[in-house]
């Protein structure tokens, strides 16, 4: 696999909301950045961000972000990327997609509603809203990563 001039292997998008039964048809995406190096995947992120991190080497990373329109009704609509995330080639094993995942969902869901984990003592709307959107997004990198030749 070729890497651009920033160290990047591969980007690709994935949509949070796919297959959800709680948040269908949803158009939303986060890009997915693949790096050679934890260096390379620091040095995008600080450009950006427009911030820099100089003493964190992180193992991957979700930037979330979002660009509301407001509608003439008081209703908004969220413009379609909600944010990138990065991992570095040699550190895409379960426990760090699976973290990032975790971070994904969360974000892409208080995007879309405000939404507040509270978890219950039985698993309820919200918590199956979370898994789903969990699992989408899991399944997502893992197919593709797996696609291109890069899972460990």
């Amino acid at each position: 696999m070729t890497k651009n001039s920033r160290g990047r292997l591969t980007k690709f998008k994935i949509n949070p909301g796919l297959y959800n039964p709680y948040k269908p048809g949803f158009g939303h995406y986060y890009n997915v950045h693949i790096f050679d190096t934890r260096e390379n995947m620091r040095n995008f992120s600080n450009t950006i961000r427009k911030e820099e991190y100089p003493d964190k080497i992180y193992e991957a990373k979700v930037i979330p972000y979002w660009r509301v329109k407001e509608l003439p009704d008081g209703d908004y609509i969220v413009a379609p990327k909600v944010g990138d995330v990065l991992f570095h080639q040699k550190r895409l094993e379960v426990r760090i997609v699976s973290h990032e995942c975790v971070h994904m969902a969360t974000s892409f869901l208080r995007i879309l509603n405000n939404y507040d984990l509270k978890l219950r003592s039985q698993i309820d709307e919200n918590e199956e809203n979370l898994a789903y959107t969990i699992g989408n997004c899991c399944d997502q990198i893992y197919k593709k990563i797996n696609q291109l030749g890069l899972f460990n």
